[in-house]
């Protein structure tokens, strides 16, 4: 048996995952281990946990719990029996705790591929990367710098950055190419890339499906502009002009004119259609010559108009199609070579990218006994719960589904608990259709039964009844968005069975607190509106204030971080005025309080600037401005009263006493930092910056500090400790990355709408009611498989969403995207106003845009106007809706202060504590005692892949990649190997005529050994190892030496072995003592 229940907002969802788990462990003490129930986030994972135990405990120590009753209905056991049950269960779970199975569906899908490393080619210690940013970052590095070896990469560039001039864009290619590989993790291409890369693995393949498409596009727009200039000449060489018909330059013979032009029509206007079915269509009325026009256009033009719509009507599907596939073809070339530098990239450093973990279990359970594979896991599962099921995406629905149907096979129930509704989560592979429709399907030869909780347990009264009512008359007006009329499908029904089950029962009684809902319509245009609803945003915190609600029970929902940003810094300006000093109007947000508002952070950022760039004059004068203004004067503890921010960076350019000022306070503290430079990670570089400045006696900059200080971990760990590579994350991610907030403290919570799902909150406010519903501005790709001919040459292509594609092959890819997007919209509205619990304020620009949510909004409040109950809310001239009234609550003065460390403490072991580096390093330490880089160990690691001269550019490139070098490096370090490679003793190693062997193992008996490089040229052999320190023990010599008498005993006749010191370019033939 499978239950699917579907859970409307607030409808006791959680209440009843946990009574079902419980009920299987009521029956059997032992069930545990063999349930797994299944989450999406930590936190939801961490709650279920906490609520069973709970509610066992309760039960098996004779308290009061909701479940008592619940189970006496259900299960039929008495109350004595179903607390004697609940404590053997509750002692069984705890002292078994490690197989109490409760995990997010991301932990789940690890255990299995860690159980299936060998099978799947993974090396067991692969580390998990959450963040494929990072990898997708790194690898199009990688990839610009290895371009010239790229056809494909090149031909994206040039198409790329053509499109850019040709809309007047500007451009940034190795940004683009990041949000590009964004592509990579979408479920629709990772399922066809086995067919993607051996189609485009063969490059003939793509050049003959461009040739082809090309063909297809020029075919039609010449073949078209003849057809159309053959007309024009007909009836020029008559004599006549486009003036002389039925429309002039805007008729039908302007029309052609244009086409005749290679002015492609988008689409054929009925008058045109009416001139190929109608003569008297080309003859104005008031024409002299109307029946000499007629009777010309009778012979002549309205036959060869026929002809010319009909060749547009068959073939202008295809023309289109292939225009929209060959604008994007190069994005699927790019792709797949983008996809194997992370696949490689990923190999080299043990890392699992989190978003490409379905595909892999995928392949392990695709043709596999289900049972075998969970008993391989160690655990046999019987029953499976699958919560937020709307957010399952398709292949880890294929992952689970083999899993439920052996379970169902077996007799065991299951169980999946969602709601169509609040899945907006789409962009991260989510799919809500198989909740709506594909596990009905799936399991139809299976016992499934549907249930839907249809009590709201969170809303007041007021609140239910509004959405009740709303969300009626608004799934109605958005399924006839108009273009949606012209669909095969019909999407009315669709929007009307996802939300069939839109309306709520309330829970509680008639004289419980009453809710209110206020809309505000501010007619101040688009341009105006956020600084319209930005101060009535504030009189709506006041008056709730006002009203008993203290700051933790508001929260504020907005659908981009920006809009989170301009909320933070208008509360924090007008908090300080006299009006407000007596409302708590503190924000907080983990999405808006991000590490670019840290000046402690931003002074870090720039000290590593500066120290990589030591000659920039902004720079200093930049870190100069944050110590004197921010830094020195608030390290003693938070920022003094009044403004500080009296001067730009840019004037201490200016200043006289900005030099010695930097020279005599900052320029020995950054001393200090640079001597520790080179041995410590970028991490500890900025605990150690933050000491060094004073930066932890600066109590309101510690959370950033420590998310920096993570981050800048994370980043060493998955790309590189490079500095550059830092700064290049920062510029390019880091300084949008939030800090975690202490939900403790008494503040207004600031939320983005994705952000808030799942949760309540006493009041919710909106105050940016405002956004497009298809924003044609953003790429959003389609990756469609074309079934006609000729396109199905190819498995898969990407193509743009637009408008476009309702005239191609792909009509049917471009309604569902539509409605999909649609659908999108329709949840964000309904998870916001399902949010509140008393009270629910928004405010909507006064709008008649049928592209944007408020003209949606506005459209129901006047239906909802219409009808009995809510005659009395529209104030349609003060342009204010108002259902219930405002509820008042007792004020409360019990603020929760969270603890918070009044200081760090960091302690320097660096004068106590010495690593001596080993020979893998690329560091040595100088008499100075200070650690510098040694190129002498960098050359000595790019020889090892160096074979023939021609390899001396490629291999340092790809150092270059990889961080091993930096750009001012690569010219020295290219010149040193030039030199060495021309060194007279050694004028032909690397020409090509030997066979080489780099860093190959020598075996004997005792040990394994490893020379630099070994030369052959048939009995003959040269041994060489690379030395790149200054001092010269005997034992290099006899390691070498070593080397050439294994070789000599393996059969060589004439083996000679070399030193090669690479710093002095200096060569030693070990069996001549004191030679060079």
């Amino acid at each position: 048996m499978l239950t699917i229940y579907k859970a409307s907002a607030g409808s006791g969802k959680t209440f009843r995952l946990v009574a079902e788990y419980l009920k299987l462990i009521l029956s059997n003490p032992n069930a545990y281990r063999h349930i797994l129930a299944v989450t999406f986030t930590n936190k939801a994972t961490a709650e279920m946990k906490e609520r069973i135990l709970l509610h066992l405990g309760k039960i098996a120590r004779g308290d009061e719990s909701p479940y008592i009753e619940l189970f006496a209905t259900e299960v039929g056991y008495p109350e004595p029996e179903i607390r004697e049950r609940a404590g053997r269960a509750l002692e069984k779970l705890l002292f078994d705790f490690n197989r109490f199975s409760i995990s997010t569906i991301d932990k789940f899908t690890q255990r299995i591929l860690k159980a299936f490393n060998r099978e799947i080619g993974v090396n067991p210690r692969y580390r998990i990367e959450t963040d494929s940013d990072l990898l997708v970052s790194e690898a199009v590095d990688r990839m610009i710098a290895t371009m010239e070896s790229r056809p494909g990469l090149q031909a994206w560039l040039e198409s790329f950055i053509g499109e850019k001039i040709r809309n007047n864009r500007s451009f940034d290619v190795e940004k683009d190419l990041k949000v590009l590989g964004g592509e990579l993790f979408k479920e629709r291409f990772q399922g066809m890339i086995h067919l993607l890369s051996p189609f485009f693995g063969e490059k003939e393949n793509s050049r003959a499906y461009l040739q082809m498409l090309n063909g297809v596009i020029y075919g039609f727009e010449n073949s078209f502009q003849n057809k159309a200039k053959a007309l024009v000449d007909c009836y020029v060489q008559k004599g006549y002009r486009a003036e002389d018909f039925n429309g002039k330059r805007l008729g039908v013979a302007g029309f052609l004119e244009k086409s005749a032009l290679g002015d492609l029509p988008s689409a054929i206007g009925v008058k045109i259609r009416q001139a190929a079915e109608d003569a008297g269509a080309w003859a104005a009325k008031s024409s002299k010559r109307q029946q000499e026009i007629v009777t010309f256009a009778a012979a002549c033009l309205q036959p060869g108009l026929a002809l010319l719509l009909a060749f547009y009507d068959e073939n202008i599907s295809s023309y289109l199609t292939a225009k929209v596939i060959v604008n994007e073809w190069y994005t699927a070339s790019v792709l797949v070579d983008l996809n194997e530098e992370v696949l490689a990239l990923g190999r080299e450093k043990e890392i699992l990218p989190l978003a490409g973990s379905n595909l892999l279990l995928k392949t392990v359970i695709d043709g596999n006994d289900t049972p075998f594979i969970y008993e391989k896991c160690g655990t046999q599962y019987r029953y499976f719960m699958l919560d937020e099921f709307q957010d399952t995406s398709e292949m880890q629905w294929e992952n689970f589904r083999p899993l439920i149907a052996n379970s169902m096979a077996d007799g065991f129930n299951n169980l999946v608990v969602g709601d169509v509704k609040q899945s907006i989560y789409r962009w991260r592979n989510s799919n809500w259709n198989i909740l709506d429709r594909q596990v009905m399907n799936d399991f139809s030869g299976f016992p499934v039964r549907m249930k839907t909780l249809g009590t709201n347990y969170r809303s007041a009264r007021e609140i239910i009844d509004f959405n009740n009512a709303f969300f009626g008359r608004l799934v109605k007006n958005m399924a006839s968005f108009p273009k949606l009329a012209s669909a095969p499908e019909d999407y009315v029904a669709r929007f009307e069975e996802i939300y069939s089950d839109v309306q709520q029962k309330y829970h509680g009684e008639k004289n419980d607190l009453r809710g209110f809902v206020s809309v505000t319509q501010l007619d101040k245009g688009e341009e105006g509106f956020m600084a319209a609803s930005l101060p009535l945003l504030v009189e709506q915190v006041k008056e709730l204030s006002d009203h008993g609600f203290s700051a933790r029970d508001i929260a504020i929902l907005v659908r981009r971080k920006d809009q989170g940003v301009a909320v933070v810094n208008h509360f924090l300006e007008i908090a300080a005025r006299p009006e407000n000093r007596n409302y708590n109007l503190k924000v907080i947000s983990g999405e808006s309080l991000l590490l670019k508002s840290s000046v402690a952070v931003n002074f870090i950022i720039t000290l590593f600037r500066h120290l990589t760039d030591r000659e920039d004059q902004l720079i200093r004068a930049t870190l100069l401005h944050l110590w004197k203004n921010y830094i020195d004067p608030c390290k003693n503890g938070d920022f003094p009263e009044g403004d500080i921010r009296e001067t730009s960076p840019a004037e201490w350019i200016y200043r006289e006493e900005s030099a010695p000022d930097f020279d005599r306070e900052l320029a020995p503290l950054v001393a200090r930092v640079e001597r520790l430079l080179s041995t410590s990670g970028t991490d500890e570089m900025i605990t150690r910056m933050a000491d060094i400045f004073g930066l932890f006696e600066m109590r309101r900059e510690l959370p950033f500090l420590q998310s920096l200080t993570d981050k800048a971990a994370e980043v060493g760990k998955t790309v590189s400790g490079d500095t550059q590579v830092f700064l290049d994350w920062w510029d390019e991610k880091g300084q949008d990355v939030a800090v975690h907030v202490n939900e403790e403290v008494d503040a207004i919570r600031l939320l983005t709408i994705h952000k808030a799902k799942g949760l309540e909150f006493r009041a919710v406010l909106i105050p940016f009611f405002d956004w497009k519903l298809i924003d044609y501005s953003k790429k959003n790709i389609l990756w469609c498989v074309p079934r006609e001919s000729p396109f199905d040459q190819a498995p898969l292509v990407p193509v743009n969403f637009s408008d476009r594609l309702a005239g191609t092959i792909f009509s049917a890819d471009y309604y569902r995207e539509l409605f999909s997007l649609l659908v999108d919209n329709l949840n964000l509205v309904y998870v916001a106003f399902t949010r509140a619990v008393s009270v629910l304020c928004v405010n909507v620009p006064a709008i008649n845009d049928k592209n944007r949510i408020g003209f949606f909004l506005g459209q129901a409040l006047t239906e909802l106007a219409a009808l009995d109950d809510f005659g009395k809310s529209w104030d349609e001239g003060g342009g204010v809706f108002t259902f219930g009234e405002m509820p008042l609550f007792p004020v409360t003065h019990d603020q929760a202060i969270p603890e918070s460390p009044g200081r760090w403490y960091f302690s320097d072991f660096s004068d106590r504590l010495r690593l001596r580096t080993g020979s893998d390093d690329f560091f040595a330490m100088a008499e100075s005692g200070v650690s510098h880089k040694n190129l002498g160990k960098i050359v000595h690691s790019i020889l090892a892949e160096i074979i023939t001269s021609a390899d001396l550019e490629p291999v340092c490139r790809k150092a270059l990649a990889e961080g091993l070098l930096q750009q001012d490096e690569l010219d020295k370090v290219v010149h040193h190997l030039n030199r060495m490679m021309r060194h007279p003793v050694a004028g032909d190693w690397f020409s090509g005529k030997y066979r080489v062997l780099t860093e190959a193992d020598l075996l004997t008996s005792e040990l394994t050994l490893r020379p630099d490089r070994i030369m052959i040229l048939g009995d003959r052999a040269v041994v060489v190892d690379y030395k790149s320190g200054e001092t010269r023990p005997d034992s290099h010599r006899r390691q070498v030496e070593q080397y050439a008498e294994i070789l000599r005993n393996a059969g060589f006749r004439e083996v000679t072995g070399y030193l090669w010191y690479i710093r002095e370019n200096e060569l030693v033939n070990t069996s001549l003592p004191g030679s060079g």
